[in-house]
């Protein structure tokens, strides 16, 4: 069969999608490429199928052309993309900073969230050595020795330090890094999270904390004990009428329940931090 005439009866049975909006200008373009072969192209056609075409010019003045169907070649990478277009999503998407370094300390790549935590915002984080948001700590020692720390592998599970952001301000942070082993070498995982508003609740909670331990518990136990003076009807206070006497029972036992109250949100805290004292044993 002649060259045009499968072009064009390729075009009419739709072969080519591609020629649908102007037939003859896509039927003429492929006469010219025909006559002077561009080497190797591919052709998508209508029902998904994909094609490898080969063009050579033959010493004669012909042409020979050598078709090939990648059809699952290009499924099996719309599905690499597919998955790479996922990934990339969830990693943008995701809470925490995730950051990737090499074995100098190089960062490779950054999330946004990995961005927003630095406040780096707008600029470009690879490039930047990791050390420059590690700030120095009383306890987790220098900026390059924590750094050093993560190279060595010494920098196991997850560790709260203080992180520096593009403007120089402190922050507690937790930290968790991974080495990774590919073919091409080997780098680092990062996952980062700001802790500020935790801490922030923490000394909150602690400032409540002392304010019932020291302004609540003291002058409760100084009412119950008055009430319950009372009540037992000691010498000092002299005989209280009957009347009274049951309105001041009934305060000195609310009293009582109020530090009872204070002294079990006393025992939680002490129970979180890990400060609660526990004594087993068997009931007599």
């Amino acid at each position: 069969m002649p060259f045009e005439e499968f072009i064009r009866t390729g075009v009419e049975r739709g072969l080519f999608p591609e020629a649908a909006d102007n037939k003859e200008e896509w039927i003429q373009q492929h006469f010219r490429e025909h006559r002077e072969p561009v080497g190797i192209f591919e052709i998508e056609h209508e029902n998904g199928h994909w094609i490898l075409m080969h063009e050579q010019r033959l010493p004669d003045g012909g042409t020979v052309s050598i078709s090939s169907d990648i059809s699952d070649n290009k499924r099996a990478e719309a599905q690499v993309r597919d998955r790479e277009q996922r990934l990339s999503a969830i990693v943008e998407n995701v809470v925490d900073g995730i950051i990737t370094f090499d074995q100098r300390g190089v960062i490779l790549s950054a999330n946004t969230s990995a961005a927003a935590i630095f406040g780096v915002v707008g600029k470009d984080i690879p490039g930047h050595r990791m050390e420059q948001f590690l700030s120095d700590g009383e306890l987790e020692g220098s900026a390059e020795e924590q750094f050093a720390d993560l190279l060595t592998g010494e920098f196991a599970g997850i560790r709260e330090l203080h992180g520096c952001r593009w403007d120089g301000e402190e922050f507690p942070m937790e930290l968790a890094a991974t080495k990774v082993e590919t073919d091409d070498g080997w780098f680092y995982v990062c996952i980062v999270r700001d802790i500020s508003s935790r801490r922030e609740m923490e000394r909150m909670k602690n400032e409540f904390v002392s304010t019932v331990s020291h302004e609540l518990r003291t002058p409760l136990t100084s009412i119950r004990t008055s009430l319950g003076l009372i009540v037992a009807g000691a010498g000092a206070v002299g005989e209280v009428p009957e009347q009274a006497s049951e309105l001041v029972a009934i305060a000195e036992r609310n009293a009582q329940r109020l530090i009872g109250l204070v002294n079990d949100i006393l025992d939680m805290e002490k129970f979180e931090s890990g400060r609660m004292d526990f004594h087993w044993g068997c009931p007599r």
